[in-house]
């Protein structure tokens, strides 16, 4: 059998299929039978026949992704076999070893609605220059940061872009007048004051890198989604307080902060999620926010103890919280408060990933 199949947790759906060697007619439409899902993946280039075949299925299931990831593949990965797949719509390419070559095959992908490429490095980018106007996503990371980023203006409708450790020309991105979504990874930065001209982006994931001065974003009305991870010495909790429309905010991994700030005035901040905080131990900053639903933290640090989340349970308007320690004896305890204050001890962790990304959820 040339294939494999990944159900959902719950067992009843497909998740993707897992191409292990070449497909058959009879494989093929053994695959069309199961409709539309999440991908279909393999760690080796098919054959033309074998490609021939998937570029049927993709016809008619152009919502299914394809994925091509490490493995079995070579130090340089010729990707020009994608020409043989025009009616992909989702391409992953994930191998952090390889070389991309023959890249301007992508850009013969006329269907093409998001791309999310992880490589140690591409031969060229000239492909963005050819990308559909039906492109939505995109996602890069290589090892080497020779992407100038005002060729993305050339695909004016990416709604979600995801960019590691490029920076040339940066400044561009605001050009982008539809995104919504946007990361930056591994980014060192004076200033995120491009950012403000963004008038639709409402998500902003930022993670590893460095950024000098956050206060360009104070008062920024669009952001409704925020997550910081691992920035390099991060204090400036002013940010939280100073985003007015802010509705979900991941903290992971900032290991300066001992506390959160005052965020009573918030309006319409309904979930935080904490996770592996290594200094946050007084969360009384969320005593007195009206419109919180919700609250998580993940890996709390040693000095955490049960009583430290009280501020949470005397909110009202709190309808669950969790809270995860090292320690069985403080995590009884904690269950123990928790359901005397007549919450539910459930994590937030569905409300954060739908606020952070809708994408998995359409």
């Amino acid at each position: 059998m040339g294939y494999d199949i990944s159900y959902t947790a719950t067992g009843d759906k497909v998740r993707y299929i897992n191409l292990i060697d070449e497909i058959t007619e009879t494989e093929l439409y053994e695959i069309v039978g199961l409709g539309a899902f999440d991908r279909i993946q393999c760690n080796f280039i098919p054959s033309t026949t074998s490609l021939e075949l998937l570029n049927l299925y993709y016809s008619q299931f152009p919502q299914t992704g394809f994925r091509l990831f490490g493995g079995r593949l070579k130090e340089s990965i010729d990707v020009s076999f994608l020409s043989s797949l025009p009616a992909v719509r989702k391409l992953a390419i994930d191998d952090s070893w390889g070389r991309i070559t023959e890249a301007a095959a992508i850009g013969q992908l006329r269907e093409l609605e998001s791309i999310e490429i992880t490589a140690r490095a591409i031969d060229n980018f000239n492909f963005i220059n050819e990308l559909p106007n039906t492109t939505r996503k995109f996602v890069c990371e290589t090892k080497a940061k020779n992407l100038d980023l005002s060729s993305l203006c050339r695909v004016p409708n990416l709604k979600t872009l995801g960019i590691s450790g490029y920076k040339k020309n940066i400044e561009a991105i605001a050009e982008l007048l539809l995104l919504e979504d946007l990361q930056l990874k591994g980014i060192t930065l004076d200033s995120l004051d491009f950012i403000n001209r963004m008038t639709k982006m409402s998500i902003l994931k930022i993670e590893w890198g460095s950024i000098t001065d956050y206060s360009a974003l104070y008062g920024n009305p669009q952001i409704k989604a925020l997550r910081l991870f691992r920035i390099n010495n991060f204090t400036d909790t002013n940010l939280l307080t100073s985003l007015p429309n802010l509705q979900a905010v991941e903290l992971s991994w900032l290991k300066h902060i001992e506390s959160l700030p005052d965020l009573s005035k918030h309006k319409h901040l309904r979930h935080v999620s904490l996770d592996t905080m290594k200094s946050l131990t007084d969360l009384s900053g969320l005593e007195c926010v009206e419109s919180l639903g919700s609250v998580s933290f993940f890996s709390c640090p040693s000095a955490f103890e049960p009583e430290n989340i009280l501020p949470v349970l005397r909110n009202s308007s709190v309808q669950q919280c969790s809270f995860y320690t090292s320690s069985q004896k403080k995590n009884d305890r904690i269950s123990e408060l928790i359901l005397k204050s007549g919450k539910r001890d459930k994590h937030n962790s569905q409300f954060i990933t739908e606020m952070l990304y809708p994408e998995l959820y359409e």
